[in-house]
């Protein structure tokens, strides 16, 4: 369960959730709601306190650079970078099979 962040619902009028709380089971969201009502009504055994973050349960990030996370941090030059590290290390990364 996720609990005291700010919640962005993704219905169709965007509530608000100031101090709201997830519940998920296994890879479903189960309930969205305030935290105090959720952590009354419902357990859970992995808890994640999200004070001062917000939460947006349904949304999902499909734009993602991963090859760069291998190289974060390692080259200055953005041009020099991607030529030299970036595009010769993606050849090596192939999908798990």
């Amino acid at each position: 369960m996720v609990v005291n962040g700010t919640v962005v619902t993704m219905i169709s009028r965007r509530q608000i959730i100031e101090e709201g709380a997830v519940l998920i089971e296994g890879d479903r969201i189960v309930e969205v709601g305030e935290s105090d009502d959720l952590k009354k009504h419902f357990s859970s055994d992995v808890v994640v306190d999200a004070k001062d973050k917000v939460v947006l349960p349904g949304f999902v990030n499909v734009h993602t650079h991963l090859p760069s996370l291998f190289v974060r941090g390692v080259y200055g030059v953005v041009t020099e970078g991607l030529f030299k590290i970036l595009f010769p290390i993606k050849r090596y990364i192939k999908p798990k099979k």
